[in-house]
């Protein structure tokens, strides 16, 4: 098919040319980039590769991100997508809020440590600190607690304060990698290496969740 990977970057398929000049404003349009959506000739791994490589317009990008939303077990690719991990300039804010986007339709308890990521990488500044990324992780965050309570309360309570100790200590490197002497860099490092400090550390963060969480 002429749609398939050249030198790794997905050609558009053919539908997504006729997406390409339609205005998503126009009820009309609207309803076209629908049609389109539900006749696209792509798999999951393509979908989001073709949101990932950030080349689409628009219109082109809300068909894949329509036809992806009705895909079923697209969690593991959407998160890849996200990239909560990755450096600042490895996805565009607008490809990671697409993401979000799936995650909201998706409504997994499972994507709540990739979202406190995302949301606490982006207000240290370590991602784009743009309101739109960490509100939109927030909010989803916020709906999942209430939708799945338990499961939240679990999270926080055993997984969550190593990944906030964890992405402190990514951000503190990141932050000041150029200011730092080897010396403090060797200090952090052997701190959040020190298990017993991070342990006791860990446990104040969990009786502290588990009053709030009680309130």
């Amino acid at each position: 098919m002429l749609w398939l990977l050249v030198s790794t970057v997905l050609a558009v398929p053919p539908p997504l040319v006729e997406a390409k000049a339609l205005n998503m404003h126009r009820y009309i349009d609207q309803q076209k980039l629908k049609n389109i959506a539900e006749k696209l000739p792509i798999t999951v791994e393509q979908g989001i590769q073709l949101i990932a490589e950030n080349q689409l317009t628009p219109p082109q990008r809300e068909v894949v991100t329509l036809w992806l939303t009705a895909q079923s077990n697209i969690l593991q690719p959407t998160l890849t997508l996200l990239d909560p991990d990755g450096h600042r300039e490895s996805r565009s804010i607008g490809v990671r809020l697409t993401a979000l986007r799936l995650l909201q339709q998706i409504q997994d308890p499972a994507s709540q440590p990739a979202l406190w990521k995302i949301f606490l990488r982006s207000r240290f500044n370590e991602l784009p600190e743009d309101p739109d990324l960490f509100e939109a992780a927030i909010q989803l965050l916020t709906s999942l607690a209430e939708t799945y309570p338990e499961q939240t309360q679990t999270f926080l309570q055993t997984d969550f304060p190593t990944l906030l100790l964890h992405v402190v200590h990514h951000n503190l490197m990141y932050s000041f990698a150029d200011t730092m002497s080897q010396k403090q860099r060797d200090n952090l490092n052997g701190w959040i290496e020190n298990s017993q400090s991070i342990s006791d550390i860990e446990e104040s963060i969990r009786k502290v969740i588990e009053e709030k969480w009680s309130q």
